[in-house]
């Protein structure tokens, strides 16, 4: 592109690759996910859910097999066409997680700007590295890519120094509540750099629904659980906790675990790949413990790689009812 492209980002991982980029002053619009740093321009979001936000785990999972086929996610195709954009950002990995791809290039196709369409589709850590390349070469910029994925392998370098001769911390991490979900794709590989070992799933592999057995064996062989519950904060994950059944297996057997168990923002690190990961990374470390403080820089362009203390918890069962530890 001979000119400064315009850029729409319709999923929070790939708009937090163009802010780290440094390209950030390109975005002309964004999704209904995206969150943008403090005093950031508003931009436009351009997608709605279908689905009310009130709604809970089980309901959607019920909504979306009812509506299997159908587009969970609205695209404004008027605004998006006013934006005149060179270059839109999306994904082919999950229909349920954001606007399909067939959605996005259907609306490219019919705008006057006649816009390339990059559509990721992130399964570990190798494919987000090939994200951020092509993210990159796209916006003219490969060598800031390359950077971040240098910053990926130097931290990766020194947990493995850090940890030399220290057992593997057993972890399970779940994604979703009801039905019960294991972990899946990049989340494996992030624990296994910090110092863990997920025992839901495999590297690269999808998040799956988890039989009794299957969650019985997982819990019975960790030595800490993650609760990182897609798109749901800290506040969310503890709300759908608490209004599960008391009949519910998964509670029952929670609520009689004497382990650590951990809410974390899911929306913003669970299942968001990108160069968050790496602040995602120095959150885990934390959590795990036996890692001390990891050496990151404070931004990567116009993304802050710092995590908050809302973006995960401690919770403890007390007189029937799931709390943040005091």
């Amino acid at each position: 592109m001979s000119h400064s492209p315009r850029i729409v980002s319709l999923l929070p991982g790939l708009t937090d690759t163009v802010l780290a980029l440094g390209m950030g002053q390109s975005l002309v619009g964004i999704s209904h996910e995206c969150d943008l740093p403090d005093g950031w321009l508003d931009l436009p979001r351009l997608t709605r859910c279908l689905i009310p936000e009130e709604t809970s785990s089980c309901e959607i999972d019920q909504a979306v097999r009812d509506l299997s086929g159908i587009d969970l996610y609205e695209l404004d195709i008027e605004a998006l066409n006013e934006l005149k954009p060179d270059l839109i950002l999306t994904q082919s990995q999950c229909d349920v997680c954001a606007i399909s791809e067939t959605s996005v290039v259907k609306a490219g196709s019919l705008l006057k700007s006649r816009p390339v369409v990059y559509a990721a589709n992130p399964t570990n850590m190798s494919s987000v590295f090939l994200m951020i390349r092509e993210v990159a070469r796209l916006l003219g910029v490969r060598p800031a890519g390359e950077a971040i994925i240098r910053c990926f392998e130097d931290v990766e370098q020194s947990l493995d120094h850090r940890r030399q001769g220290t057992p593997l911390t057993q972890v399970a991490h779940l994604e979703w509540l009801d039905p019960v979900m294991g972990s899946g794709h990049w989340n494996p590989e992030i624990i296994r750099m910090v110092g863990g070992r997920e025992r839901t799933s495999m590297p690269g592999a999808k998040s799956r629904v988890l039989a009794q057995k299957a969650i019985q064996d997982c819990m019975a062989n960790c030595d800490l659980i993650l609760l990182g519950l897609c798109g749901f904060s800290v506040e969310r994950s503890l709300n759908e906790l608490n209004h599960l059944p008391k009949t519910n297996y998964l509670r029952s057997l929670l609520a009689m675990d004497k382990r650590r168990i951990f809410i974390i923002d899911g929306h913003r690190h669970m299942v968001r790949p990108g160069p968050i990961l790496l602040s995602t990374m120095s959150m885990l470390a934390e959590i795990l413990g036996g890692n001390g403080k990891m050496d990151l820089p404070m931004a990567l362009g116009d993304l802050k790689l710092e995590f908050h203390a809302k973006d995960f918890s401690e919770i403890l069962y007390v007189s029937d009812r799931w709390i943040v530890k005091p």
